[in-house]
């Protein structure tokens, strides 16, 4: 994990890591309206 490796993490035990350092974690899915633009995924 130090050096950027997370492919071998689970998404799940990652998001525990988080929340184990103090962190808050939230999850939102809504829909996405009627663009023309595609679907996005934001990590902020």
């Amino acid at each position: 994990m130090l050096r950027g490796e997370f492919r071998q993490f689970p998404v799940e035990r990652l998001l525990r890591f988080l929340v184990a350092l103090g962190q808050d974690v939230e999850i939102v899915v809504r829909p996405h309206g009627k663009t023309d633009e595609p679907a996005r995924l934001r990590v902020a």
